[in-house]
């Protein structure tokens, strides 16, 4: 009697957690439904806007897709099946989307091995997920409803888990120090800039979008790894967390969506003859590349062959001369001066 108690409450808790992410995407998606029409719906269509499109409604569906209602064995055996497909569909433009910042950014001998590396390892848990089909069924419980027999031995369980969120960590940690290292020279150049023209340039959107993504990333699959194999708050006859597990996809679809609308607000920022100007002290910065971020699937970042992130660096750096050149001057007034 006991041990039916605690199954029934561990699938209360993981409802109550299911519809937790639930609501959260659907206010992430009613609060930047606006932004989303302005910056693609109203824009022709281009790769970036199939992977921000992909990850946004692919991530919505997963969520409205955890309360079927099936009535018999063989539509609960569909639906439980049908739902794990759906949910590792938005792993591909997860891994994609790393792919191409790993791509970007990475020097010219680096960028294919890098980021075909980091595209295996973000897709570990797609491959994962779907080797279960081999152990997945399903059938109505009178008390439940619908639910699913996980044959997978709960070892070989918790070692798929292991193995696709480390290799999701060790993939995050390569885009962000690949990240780190392609904009690091020039967010020291234009540090001294102004706030809000600064924060329209690729390099800053890139290291602060990026640095956000991993830390807040990182530390959901480091808890969802803890708590797994601390066996602490797990799913009924199964051996994975429900608590991170249920809140983790929905807060990478999150995070992904607002940084392709952030690299999208740049562009457009760009795109604008008179924005498209950064003034550092008393210089300024003219970004002469007139080639968008956002356009083919292999401009959702700006592409190998693209020098927007380079014009940034060179014209941060005139900018810097002038203003030393500048200062120098008038350190050579003052001594003409006290000299007179």
């Amino acid at each position: 009697m006991s041990s039916t108690v605690a199954i029934l409450q561990s699938f209360l808790v993981a409802n109550y957690c299911a519809m937790a992410s639930t609501t959260l995407i659907l206010w992430e998606y009613l609060a930047h439904l606006p932004q989303e029409i302005d910056l693609f719906w109203k824009r022709k269509l281009s790769g970036a806007s199939i992977l921000f499109l992909s990850n946004r409604y692919l991530s919505l569906l997963v969520q409205i897709y955890q309360f079927p209602t099936p009535t018999s064995d063989k539509s609960c055996d569909i639906t439980v099946k049908a739902s794990l497909t759906i949910q590792v569909l938005p792993y591909f433009s997860w891994a994609v989307f790393s792919a191409l910042r790993t791509h970007a950014l990475c020097p010219p001998h680096l960028r294919w091995p890098l980021g075909m590396l980091v595209l295996i390892l973000s897709s570990v848990p797609i491959w994962v997920n779907l080797a279960g089909y081999r152990w997945l069924s399903a059938n109505i419980n009178p008390t439940i409803g619908c639910i699913s027999n996980d044959a997978l031995p709960l070892q070989l369980d918790r070692e798929f888990v292991i193995l696709s969120r480390t290799c999701l960590i060790v993939a995050d940690f390569v885009v962000l120090a690949v990240t780190w290292y392609g904009t690091y020279h020039t967010i020291r150049l234009v540090q001294a800039a102004a706030g809000e023209q600064r924060r329209h340039t690729y390099s800053e959107t890139l290291l602060r979008d990026g640095t956000i993504y991993f830390v807040i990333l990182a530390i959901l699959n480091f808890l969802h790894l803890l708590f797994t194999l601390l066996s602490i708050a797990e799913i009924a006859l199964q051996s994975t967390s429900f608590v991170t597990a249920a809140l983790t996809d929905p807060i990478t679809s999150i995070l992904v969506s607002r940084f392709l609308l952030d690299l999208q607000e740049v562009s457009q920022y760009r795109a604008d003859p008179q924005l498209a100007s950064l003034s550092v002290g008393q210089g300024s910065l003219h970004f002469n590349n007139s080639r968008g971020v956002i356009g083919s699937l292999d401009e959702s970042l700006p592409p190998p062959g693209d020098t927007s992130l380079e014009d940034e660096r060179l014209a941060a750096e005139d900018a810097s001369e002038d203003n030393g050149d500048e200062v120098g001057q008038e350190v050579e007034a003052i001594v003409e001066e006290a000299s007179a």
